[in-house]
Order: C-alpha cells, then structure tokens, then sequence
C-alpha cells in the first residue's frame, strides 16, 4: 500500500474570509514508507467496527496507476506465476482503476500467495504500474442505547449548552434554502429511501417523492442479488437524515445520493474505494456537463490504522474540489491514526455529548478540526417509512460527521453570508465560524492538542 510514498508533517496557516476570524492549524501525518508487507486495515462506522479489526478477506487490492485496462495486467500477472483470480463482479474501472485478487478458500495457502503477488508487484516490470496490497473487512455496527435524546440538531444551531431533559422539543432554526444547492454522497452501507424523513418538499401522500437516491452499490453479486442496494443496517439511513433528513436533519433540502459499500456489520475496504473512486467519476461528469452544484461526501468511516490508499482516494476528491467530511474514529485514540480522518485536507469530526464532553470513544489529537454532536443521537430507521430509532439512539464519530455535512451543506447554499471557502480550507471555516458566534467550549478534560471548539450554524438572516 504504497500509492503515497511519502507524508510529512505539515503546518498549515489559513486565513479565509468567513466572518473575518483567521486561524492557524496544525496539520501532523505519520511518516509513511515504502513497505511492501503493508496491509490495509479494517475500516469502522461505529464502535463494534474493532471486533473487524485485522480480519482479512482472502483477497489483495490491487490499483492500477496507470493507463493498463485490468484484464491486461490480470493476464500479465499469471504469465509472472500469481495464482488468483478476479470475479467479473468485482472489476472495477474508474479514474484509477483498482480491483481485487482472490486467493480462494484455502486459508493455509494465502500467505505464500500474498507474498508471491508482493515479490512480483517490486520487479521492474510492474513496480511503477500496480500497488498491491491486502484487503481487510469493514466494520459496520453500532453502540446503542435505549433512551431518546434529540438533542444534535439543536446544539448545531446553539451557541450555548442543550438543557438537561429538553432533548425532547428542541428548537433550530434555519435558512431557508436548506441546503437546496448542494449534493450530498453518503458513503455508506446504503439509505432507507422510503423513510418520510427523506421525502422533498413538494412531496404528498398520494404522490411522494424523494430528495435520496441510489446511485452505485459496491458490494459482492452474492450481496446485490440479496439485497440490492438497499440499507439492511440501518447505518446509512442514520447518516443520512441527520445529513439533510426533515427531522432529524440539517440540510433539510439538499439532494443526497447513496453510494453503498457494506452490508450487514462488515464490508470490504476495496469497496469503499471504489466507490470513491466513482463519487469523483460523477463530480467530473457533472462539471462537464456545466452543473457548478456543490459536493459533498460523507464518510462515516475509517481505519483504525493508517491505510495510504483510503487517503489518497479522499485526497484526491478534496482536489478535485469535493468538500470531504469524516470521522475522527471510535477507538479513544489519535486521529492520527485513523485513515482518511488524518488527511490535512479532509475535515475530521470528533464526537461530543449533550454536556459539551467529549464522547468517551472519541477520536482527538491534532488532526480533529471540529467537535459535533455524537451521543445517543436518533434518526430515521428501516422498516417502514416513518421508522425512527428514537428508542435506540445511537452514539459515535459516524453520527457526528453527517451534522457537519449538513452545516457546510447549509453554509454552502444560504441566502446570505455563504460560505465561499474552498473544501481544503473547510475545517479552518468552520473554527471561524464557531469562534465568532462565541459558541462555547468543550468542556471538561481534553487530551492533548484537541481543539475545544463545537461547531455552530449562524442563524438565518432574517
């Protein structure tokens, strides 16, 4: 895993014209070196995402740098003796393509496979044109709990704490544009699309419709044949309406389209590349096209080590122009750690609870840029379209990145006072923005080199 090289720790200092408050970051990135015995490791969306960790699928990733059709480097790997095969199902052309090599069944002789694909990844012949590494299983469950606290919305657009047991009837206010302008890529296990909570506004009982839809499933055939693209989790459609749901929700109008990449707990990190990989196919096809409608991407989820390659594919959609939100991690470690949340570029999101404290499993460090929102937060549910999960609200980092999604969404699109800032510059914003408002602090202890700051959606103008 070896698509970037090298990172180096960087010192950003940013001054963007939000509100006229200029501050400075640090930005730190592990040194990462050539090493062909990398691995990629498992991915999270919520807490239970640890038991994934270090469980592999039998498969390695491999990701053409160049030009080469797949089936050409397939065909050149067997004539160089690399056993394996590549489902049909799961070859994937895309900007860059990448795509998986199975080893089979036979767990005992994965090992000397692996290592003959690496062997083989370093001679001349391929080693400017493939990096190669292991795949491992995306973690994909929840922590819970059973009481009901609607509280995330509320305290987005407060500049003070949420009162005990008024969690209940909370109040937020709004512009009325609502995120209208702004796409929303929720990268996920897939979204619930009949839940109400995700029915546009000139939507009727007799004629609904709605502001989510399916855009690309990444999964197995075996996965697709048996659910579709449909959400069996309930995680993608948590996301999503606290993103831009009608209830739950902070860009009540915006346009959210589904890119799912797990079902059930576990999912593939190849696959979350994938669909990375095509959520910047679709924003190139759209400014081909003259459509300037901002995107936004949504990733409740991450590594629970470094992975370059999950990096670069989010690195490369903040360049491309794609405000890029995700979450810090639900280990209690370092964002540091935890990919592509330790990207300078992309906003990271730690977890906070309706004390203003940090959650207890949340990711901090030097990388988080914002606090949001995190503890037993409720949404919509599946089932039916006007399931929720207000007796089982869930906590974590995966729930608090979608309430920042939805605020630059907001800011992006409002009437006045838009947010202009470009998306490498968006978490610097967002502490403007805080910072302004006087919205507060975290409060209680924090580790070392967090930021205290909650985020704050600036009323509407009138």
């Amino acid at each position: 895993m070896h698509y970037l090289n090298l990172l180096i720790v960087l010192t950003t200092s940013l001054t963007v014209g939000v509100h006229g408050v200029p501050l400075n970051k640090q930005h730190y990135v592990r040194e990462v070196h050539h090493n062909r015995n990398d691995t990629a490791p498992s991915l999270f969306a919520r807490t239970g995402g640890e038991r994934q960790r270090k469980v592999p699928t039998g498969r390695a990733v491999i990701r053409i740098r160049d030009k080469t059709p797949v089936a050409t480097i397939v065909a050149e790997l067997h004539k160089a003796s690399v056993q394996g095969y590549v489902d049909e199902e799961d070859t994937h052309i895309s900007i860059i393509p990448i795509f998986p090599m199975d080893f089979g069944d036979d767990h005992s002789k994965w090992p000397a496979m692996r290592a003959k694909l690496h062997q083989v990844a370093d001679q001349p012949a391929f080693k400017n044109r493939i990096t190669v590494t292991d795949e491992y299983y995306v973690g994909f469950d929840v922590a819970k709990d059973q009481r009901n606290a609607p509280w995330g919305v509320s305290r987005i657009g407060s500049t003070t704490t949420i009162a005990p047991n008024s969690n209940q009837h909370y109040d937020f206010k709004y512009d009325e544009t609502a995120g209208e302008c702004a796409d929303i890529y929720i990268v996920d296990t897939g979204v619930y699309i009949d839940n109400k909570d995700f029915d546009a506004p000139d939507s009727t009982p007799q004629n609904r419709k709605k502001r989510v839809k399916h855009g690309k499933t990444f999964v197995s055939k075996k996965e697709r044949t048996a659910h579709g693209d449909q959400d069996i989790v309930g995680h993608g459609t948590m996301v999503a309406s606290i993103a831009g749901g009608n209830q739950f929700g902070i860009a009540k109008k915006s346009h959210m389209i589904s890119v799912k990449v797990g079902n059930a707990d576990v999912g593939r990190g190849a696959d979350v590349i994938k669909g990375l990989d095509w959520v910047l196919k679709e924003h190139h096809d759209k400014q081909k096209k003259g459509n300037t409608r901002p995107t936004l991407v949504n990733l409740s989820l991450g590594t629970d080590e470094p992975c370059p390659l999950t990096d670069a594919s989010a690195l490369s959609l903040v360049e491309a122009g794609i405000y890029v939100v995700a979450a810090a991690g639900n280990f209690g470690k370092d964002a540091s750690t935890v990919s592509p949340a330790r990207v300078p570029q992309v906003v990271t999101v730690g977890a906070s609870n309706i004390d203003d404290k940090m959650w207890s499993k949340s990711g901090f460090g030097k990388l988080v840029d914002i606090f949001a929102p995190g503890e037993k937060i409720p949404a919509a549910g599946l089932g039916k379209p006007g399931a929720t999960t207000q007796d089982k609200p869930s906590s974590g980092t995966s729930l608090a990145t979608p309430h920042i999604t939805g605020l630059l969404a907001h800011e992006l699109c409002r009437a006045q006072g838009r947010l202009t800032a470009h998306p490498r510059d968006a978490g610097n914003a967002l502490r403007q923005i805080a910072v302004a408002a006087n919205n507060g602090k975290m409060k209680g202890p924090l580790p070392a080199d967090t930021i205290d700051l909650i985020a704050h959606m600036p009323p509407p103008s009138k």
